[in-house]
Parts: structure tokens; C-alpha cells; sequence
């Protein structure tokens, strides 16, 4: 209570009328750093391009006074039981995630005490997938499990795998080019480290196999 402060009610002016206004707050309140929740009511229209300009103005604004954002915001709702999984899925104007560092996605269903966070834009290396388990009572989020290459890789065998079937692996789901992309550049930094071997040139199937009898002194360290 003496960290946290909260502006229990709507924004003085919206932010594609005064993008300003944010970083306005967040020094009168001396933030170290902001929370928008949610990101559609700080505006009056999300879909609009020039709202979504506006509210990436607002976090460039909060950006060059050394105060970091994060909102809170909705993906759109999912057509014919597919969970949305894109940047495009994003409720509103390209604009909202165009401006951001990096856009998390967390899905699940309302009252199972499971989520799951997806890493839809990174500014440097990818997180997750990750599974999530929720205690409403206690107020925790834990991470129970996450998808490993290296483990994929020694389940895979002596015949290893390709980035592709990978980014099946891990998504449960035919992979899209980004995220087969994201798992080659994991598996690339296994073989960087000593720890799997590339079989193959492309454009051929590359494969990846995971080294056995593996010198872990060597590789990491005493």
C-alpha cells in the first residue's frame, strides 16, 4: 500500500484526446512505472487508427520520462473455437501493439485455474509457451510446465527432428513460419552451446539430433 498508488476511476481525458496525459500522471503520482487496465477504456475508439497513434504516443511519452508501461488489453473473440495467437488477433488499431517492446498473450477459460502465456512479439529472445496455474485464493500465478527443445530433442531419438516438426511440438498445432522460425533459433543455440548436433544443408530438411555422453563440465563450467 505505500508502493502501489491507483487512479480509481476513468482518465481525465482520454488518451487520443491528450496522449500526454499519462506521463502527466505518473509524475504527479512520482511512478517508477505505469499500468493501464484496461487499455480499450483508455480511449474512446480502439479500433480507430488515430486513437491506437494517440495511444502509441502516450506510451512513447512515459517511455522518454524513464517510465515503463504495460497494458492490459482484449484479443478479439475467437472464430469457429479458434483460440486467437497472432498480433493480428489484437483487439483495435495496429497501432496499439506497433508501438510495444513486446506483446504477451495469456488464454484460458474462465474458472479452470490453467492459462496459457504465448510470446507474440519480443524485443529480444522469445518466452514460452507456457503453462500457467492460477490460485484465485492465494492470488499466485505459477509457471507448471514449459516447452524445452533440448528435452524434445533427446525424446526424438537418434533421428532428431526438424525446426518444423518442433514448432508442432510445442504448439500442439500446425506451427505458423514465425514460430517455426523461433524454434530453429533455439535449436540453433543448443548447437552453438555443444549441446545437439545440425544434420543436414538447406534448402534440404535440416534435422536436429541432441549430443549423448554430454560433458556438462566442459560445456558449463566447474
Amino acid at each position: 500500500s505505500d508502493r502501489l498508488t491507483v487512479y480509481p476511476a476513468p482518465l481525465p481525458e482520454a488518451l487520443d484526446e491528450n496522449p500526454w496525459i499519462l506521463a502527466e500522471l505518473a509524475e504527479i503520482a512520482q511512478a517508477d512505472r505505469v499500468i493501464i487496465d484496461s487499455v480499450k477504456d483508455a480511449m474512446l475508439e480502439p479500433s480507430a487508427d488515430k486513437s491506437g497513434s494517440a495511444f502509441n504516443r502516450a506510451v512513447q511519452m512515459c517511455n522518454a520520462e524513464g517510465v515503463p508501461s504495460c497494458g492490459l488489453h482484449h484479443q478479439r473473440k475467437s472464430q469457429n473455437g479458434v483460440k486467437p495467437n497472432t498480433i493480428a488477433d489484437v483487439y483495435g488499431s495496429n497501432w496499439i501493439t506497433a508501438g510495444a517492446g513486446s506483446v504477451v498473450l495469456l488464454w484460458g477459460e474462465p474458472g479452470t485455474g490453467t492459462a496459457e502465456l504465448i510470446h507474440l512479439k519480443m524485443p529480444a529472445e522469445s518466452v514460452g509457451p507456457v503453462a500457467l496455474s492460477i490460485n484465485s485464493y492465494e492470488g499466485t500465478i505459477e509457471a507448471s510446465k514449459r516447452w524445452d527443445p533440448l528435452a524434445w530433442l533427446r525424446n526424438c531419438g537418434p533421428s532428431g527432428g526438424t525446426a518444423t516438426d518442433g514448432g508442432r511440438a510445442m504448439q500442439n498445432a500446425k506451427p505458423t513460419k514465425a514460430q517455426v522460425e523461433r524454434v530453429r533459433r533455439q535449436l540453433d543455440r543448443l548447437v552453438d552451446s555443444g549441446l545437439a548436433e545440425r544434420r543436414g544443408i538447406a534448402p534440404n530438411p535440416v534435422a536436429y539430433v541432441a549430443v549423448d555422453n554430454l560433458d556438462l563440465e566442459a560445456l558449463t563450467g566447474p
